[in-house]
C-alpha cells in the first residue's frame, strides 16, 4: 500500500483519503492528454476549491465563447516591479506577471487548489525510517544504505512497512523487499524525499535548454546566505541534501517531515537559468570556476537578466520600461494546452488611479482591478462611456493588510500598548464606510477561507476608553498637560509609513491618527513609493509600517512568526516577534501531516498571536475590477491572483463587443 500525494498534504485533501495499490513510493504523473483547462470538480465551500463558471459576472455575454486567438491584452499595475527575479523580490506585481512568464517544478490547479506536475513531469514521494540503536544504529547501516520505502499508516496505526530500492537509483529493475515491524524503527520521516524527474521539452526564452543543472544552482542561490533571498532562504534550509542523478532526475531529501515539503516548489521556487546567473556554469558568458559565494550572489543582485528576463513561460519578456512591461506568445512552450490565446500581454503601470481610470475610459486598458466599491456600485460604472466599453465585478482575494509595530523599538515594546492600539480602530466602521459592507475583519495571516483560520475567534472591540486603560497601566500619560501622553520624558509620537500608492491604507492611516489624538497618541504620515518603502522595512527603519499580504490555501507561519527571523533584515518577521510557545506550535505545525492534528495548532497559535498583537491585523476586501467586454474566458478563483490571462481571450473586432 503506498500513500498518494495530490494535495501536497495540504487543506485541500485530507491526508491519507486516496489509497491505492500500485508499486513503491508514491508518483506523481502529469498528463499531457489530459482535459483541457478550466474542468473541475465542484465544491460545497462557497470559498473553497471547485468548479469555476466562465464570464458569469456578466450581465450578458454576446459574440463566440469559442475561444481564439490574437490580439493583445493591457493589464494595469499600480507600480514598477524592481524586477522579475522571484528569488531576491517578493513583490506581488512581479510574482503575478511571473505566472505567465515563468513555469515551476509544480503548478496550482486555480479550481481543485491541488499541485500538479509542470516543469516536474512526475513526483516520487518517500519516506525514511529512523532505526533504534540496538537495530543498527543508523539507517545508513542498514544493508549499507538508508532506508526508504512508503508506509501506509493512515491514522497513525502501526502496520507493515514496504522497502523499495534507494529511490537515489534511477534504474527501472524491480524494487528488493523487505519488511520491519514497529519495533524494528525508532521513527518516520514521512514524504521526506522527493525524486523529481524533468520534463525533456522545455526550453528557456532564449533557446537554451531546461535541465537539473536549472534546478540544483536555484537550490544553491537560495542557500547562499550572501543572495537577498530571506523572505524565503528558511523554507529550504529545511532541505538535508539535493542532488543531480541525471540531466533529468533531481533527488531533495528534508531533515524530517515537513507538511508543505512540495508546496515550497510551486510559488516560492523560482528557477533561475544556470546559463545566465550562474558563475560556475561553463555556459555562462562570465564564467568563474574560483567566484566566491559572495561574487556568485552579486553576479545575481546586478544581472541584467532580472529585468531582461528569460523564462520558461508561455509568454517571453519583450520589454520592461517604467511604462509598462511587455510579453509576446512562446512558440516553444511546452504545455501546447496551456499556452494562452493572446499574442501579447502588456502590463500597463500607472501609479495614479485616477489617472489610469481615465487610459481606462479611453480604451487604453482592458483589465483594471482597482476600482473602490462606491465606483463598482455607483456613477463611474453606470457612465455610457463605462457601460459601452466594459464589464464590472468583484472576486474574493487571498489578500489581508496590516500595520506592524516594530518591537525593536521600545515604544511598542510593551503588549498592553499594542493591545491599546488595537481598541483604537474601528475596522467594521471602516469596512462599512469605504468598502460599503463589502469586507471583513480579520484575526490571523493565514487565507480567512481556509480551515487553518479560527473564524470564531473574538476581535479586540474599538474602545478607545479602554485603550487609554492600557496606555496608563503600562506608565503612559499626560503628565504636563499639552494634550500627548508621555513616559520617562518621552512624548508618545511615531511615524506611519506607507506606500502611497495604496489608497486603502491611506485611509486606515488617516482614521487611524484621527482616534490616537484623542487619547493623546502623535501620529506622523509617511508616505514612500514602493521600493523605498520596502528598503525601510527590510532595514527595519520604521515605526509602524503597513502593508498586506497575499496568502495561498495553508501557509507555513515560520516566516512571520518565528523568532529565528525577528533580526533578519529583510525577513518577513517585518515585526521583531519573539515568543517562545509560539516557536513550538510553528515547529509542531511544519512536522504534523494530519490535517485533523494540524488546524488546532493553528487555531492556537492564531489566538496567541492576536494577543500579542505584533501588528494591527486588518481586513479583506473583495477586487472590485473593469474588464473588456471583447475580453473573454474570465474565470474568478479564491487563489491569487484571482485569474488567468493566459485563459482569456479577445473577440475578432467583426463581433459585437
Amino acid at each position: 500500500m503506498v500513500r498518494t500525494f495530490f494535495a501536497a498534504l495540504g487543506l485541500a485533501l485530507p491526508v491519507g483519503a486516496l489509497v491505492f495499490l500500485s508499486g513503491f513510493g508514491t508518483t506523481l504523473q502529469s498528463e499531457p492528454n489530459g482535459e483541457p483547462k478550466g474542468a473541475a470538480a465542484t465544491s460545497e465551500h462557497p470559498f473553497g476549491p471547485g468548479a469555476v463558471p466562465f464570464d458569469d459576472f456578466r450581465e450578458s455575454v454576446e459574440g463566440s465563447s469559442k475561444p481564439v486567438r490574437g490580439g493583445r491584452l493591457v493589464v494595469h499595475i499600480p507600480s514598477r516591479p524592481l524586477h522579475l527575479n522571484h528569488v531576491i523580490e517578493a513583490g506581488a506585481d512581479a510574482r503575478r506577471i511571473l505566472e505567465e512568464v515563468h513555469a515551476r517544478l509544480v503548478e496550482r490547479n486555480m479550481e481543485t487548489w491541488e499541485l500538479e506536475p509542470s516543469l516536474a513531469e512526475s513526483i516520487e514521494v518517500f519516506d525514511r525510517l529512523n532505526f533504534l540503536p540496538s537495530k543498527g544504529g543508523s539507517a545508513s547501516s542498514v544493508y549499507g544504505r538508508e532506508v526508504y520505502g512508503s508506509h501506509a499508516k493512515f491514522a497513525w496505526l502501526p502496520i507493515e512497512w514496504s522497502l523499495p530500492d534507494d529511490p537515489s537509483s534511477s534504474e527501472e529493475t524491480p524494487p528488493t523487499i523487505s519488511f520491519f515491524n514497529d519495533g524494528d524503527y525508532e521513527s518516520v520521516d514521512s514524504a521526506s524525499v522527493f525524486l523529481f524527474r524533468l520534463r525533456q521539452d522545455a526550453l528557456w526564452h532564449d533557446g537554451h535548454r531546461f535541465d537539473a543543472g536549472d534546478v540544483i544552482f536555484t537550490l544553491d542561490t537560495y542557500l547562499n546566505p550572501a543572495v537577498q533571498s530571506e523572505h524565503a532562504r528558511h523554507l529550504f534550509q529545511q532541505i538535508r541534501s539535493y542532488e543531480a542523478l541525471d540531466a533529468y532526475t533531481v533527488r531533495v531529501e528534508f531533515e524530517q517531515s515537513y507538511f508543505m515539503s512540495l508546496d515550497i516548489f510551486e510559488d516560492d521556487f523560482a528557477i533561475l537559468p544556470s546559463h545566465i546567473f550562474n558563475l560556475a556554469d561553463e555556459d555562462n558568458p562570465h564564467f568563474d570556476s574560483e567566484a566566491t559565494d559572495a561574487e556568485r550572489a552579486e553576479f545575481i543582485h546586478s544581472n541584467s537578466a532580472n529585468v531582461n528576463w528569460v523564462g520558461l513561460g508561455p509568454y517571453r519578456v519583450t520589454e520592461f520600461s517604467d511604462q509598462h512591461i511587455e510579453a509576446e506568445r512562446f512558440d516553444n512552450y511546452f504545455d501546447k494546452q496551456d499556452a494562452g490565446w493572446v499574442d501579447e500581454i502588456r502590463w500597463r503601470i500607472i501609479p495614479d488611479d485616477n489617472a489610469a481610470k481615465q487610459a481606462l475610459l479611453a480604451g487604453e486598458i482592458d483589465f483594471f482591478g482597482r476600482l473602490r466599491s462606491r465606483e463598482l456600485l455607483g456613477e463611474f460604472t453606470a457612465q455610457e462611456a463605462f457601460a459601452e466599453q466594459f464589464d464590472k465585478g468583484f472576486y474574493y482575494s487571498p489578500q489581508m493588510n496590516f500595520i506592524a509595530w516594530n518591537q525593536r523599538r521600545a515604544l511598542f515594546r510593551d503588549v498592553r500598548v499594542r493591545q491599546a492600539l488595537a481598541h483604537s480602530f474601528d475596522w467594521q466602521e471602516f469596512i462599512d464606510t469605504i468598502g460599503s459592507e463589502m469586507g471583513e475583519a480579520v484575526t490571523a495571516t493565514w487565507y480567512r477561507f481556509s480551515p487553518a483560520y479560527d473564524a470564531e475567534l473574538e476581535r479586540f472591540p474599538f474602545d478607545l476608553d479602554r485603550a487609554e486603560e492600557l496606555l496608563a497601566e503600562s506608565g503612559w500619560f499626560d503628565r504636563d498637560g499639552d494634550g500627548v501622553i508621555d513616559k520617562d520624558g518621552e512624548r508618545f509620537e511615531f511615524e506611519y509609513l506607507f506606500n502611497k500608492n495604496d489608497a486603502t491604507m491611506r485611509l486606515v492611516g488617516q482614521k487611524l491618527k484621527e482616534n490616537l489624538e484623542r487619547i493623546g497618541i502623535v501620529m506622523n504620515m509617511a508616505e514612500r513609493d514602493f521600493a523605498a518603502k520596502q528598503a525601510l522595512v527590510g532595514e527595519r527603519n520604521f515605526d509602524a509600517a503597513a502593508g498586506s499580504w497575499i496568502l495561498g490555501p495553508e501557509t507555513d507561519p515560520v516566516g512571520l512568526w518565528h523568532s529565528k527571523g525577528a533580526d533578519v533584515e529583510r525577513s518577513f518577521n517585518q515585526s521583531g516577534y519573539r515568543d517562545e510557545r509560539s516557536d513550538q506550535l510553528i515547529e509542531d505545525i511544519q512536522g504534523e501531516l494530519d490535517d485533523n492534528r494540524r488546524i488546532p495548532l493553528y487555531h492556537e497559535l492564531q489566538a496567541r498571536i492576536y494577543e500579542a498583537q505584533p501588528m494591527m491585523f486588518g481586513c479583506v476586501f473583495p477586487v472590485k475590477f473593469a474588464v473588456s467586454k471583447r475580453v473573454r474566458g474570465v474565470q474568478r478563483f479564491f487563489l491569487d491572483p484571482g485569474y488567468s490571462l493566459r485563459r482569456w481571450f479577445i473577440l475578432p473586432k467583426a463581433e459585437k463587443r
